[in-house]
This record gives C-alpha cells, structure tokens and sequence, in this order.
C-alpha cells in the first residue's frame, strides 16, 4: 500500500523533491499534476514546495475525491491525512461542499486507522463554517455525520454557533433540516433537556458501537 501511495504521488510530481508530499490532497482532489496546479513555469517544474506556494481549491474531481477515499483507506493514510489537515479551512469548506468531496468526510470519520485525536484536528478547522455547512446540501450531510460521532461538548459549541442564525437556517431548504436535526429550538429554551437527551443519545450509540465491536 506504501509502494501504491509513493507511485501515486509520483504520478502527480509530488513525491519528490518531499517538500512536495504535503500538496499531494488538494492535487489528487483536483486530478493534477503539482505543475499545473500552481501553474509553474518550465524552468520551476523540479524546485522544492515553498510555504509561499498556495492556491484555493477551485474544484474537486469526483475521480480524484475516489483516489483520495481510497487512499485514506490504506492501513497507514498518513501521508494523504497530513496533507487533509494542512488544507486551509476554505477549501476543506469546498471539499465538505461538493457532491464527490463530502465522501471524504465519511470515510475519514469511519476509517478505525485513523486516530480520534487526528480526526478531531482535522474536524475542527470546520469550525466558524458551521452555517456555511448547514446550507449546502452536501455541507450539511457532513454536518450531520460530525454531529452523529460528537461529544456532548461538541455538539454543545456546533449549537452554540448555529443558534444565532436559526432563522436563516429555517429559510433555508437545507438549514432547516438541520434546526430539527439538533433540535436547536430546544438548545435555547430547554438547555437542561437537551444536554440529557443529547448525553444520553451518546451513550447509547457508544454502546451500540462496543456491541458490534464484540
């Protein structure tokens, strides 16, 4: 799987010189070669990644949303997580926002190789998105995924930060689901219900969850 990944990388003219190793996520997204992404000239096609060199994700491939879902799968996906997590919160919005994109997320969140602490870092830079989210019909499926697998702390600051918005949310043809979703109506007017029921929910999930692990 390592040799896949490697030869992967190579195809794309990441691999090498390993300054380069950690675009590899946004250019396997879009099916480009480092190159053409950042639109080198000719005599630049070999230099090394410089920290200056950045570009927003204009568009995800769903071929490339496939390779990168693919390759989070390998027993060590380091190379392609690192390179995740250093995508800037834009364009991780862009990812969660796209039809093919937003099935990075669910393999991510699922994926037992990849460590909780990791998937919280990584899951955090959506913060201060949450409405963005919310109102994308393929953001707001995200949404409810990271929900499903949060904390009571968590779902706690993704309330919190959707609250203020709530009646956009309800205008929305996507929003709304989410305001009944996580119950947000509830969050306001009967705090202490809601962080039982959501505490509870939590519990019996975990619960679930060590069942079928057995």
């Amino acid at each position: 799987q390592q040799i896949g990944g490697y030869f992967t990388a190579r195809a794309f003219h990441c691999a090498e010189p390993p300054s380069r190793q950690i675009t590899c996520a946004p250019l396997f997204l879009s099916l480009l070669a480092y190159e053409v992404y950042y639109a080198l000239s000719d005599e630049d096609c070999d230099r090394d990644h410089q920290p200056c060199d950045t570009r927003n994700l204009q568009k995800v491939n769903y071929h490339g949303s496939v390779l990168v879902q693919h390759l989070l799968q390998f027993e060590d996906p380091t190379t392609v997580l690192i390179s995740l997590m250093a995508m800037s919160e834009d364009d991780l919005v862009t990812l969660a926002c796209d039809p093919g994109g937003s099935h990075v997320f669910d393999v991510l969140i699922s994926n037992s190789n990849i460590p909780e602490k990791r998937k919280k870092k990584f899951l955090g830079k959506l913060k201060g998105h949450y409405v963005q989210l919310a109102c994308s019909k393929h953001g707001s499926r995200v949404l409810d995924q990271i929900w499903k697998g949060a904390s009571l702390g968590k779902k706690q600051d993704i309330a919190q930060e959707l609250v203020p918005k709530e009646e956009e949310l309800r205008r929305d043809t996507f929003g709304h689901h989410i305001v009944r979703n996580f119950a947000l109506a509830h969050f306001q007017k009967r705090r202490r219900d809601w962080d039982e029921h959501q505490a509870a929910d939590s519990k019996l999930k975990k619960m679930f969850l060590d069942i079928l692990e057995d």
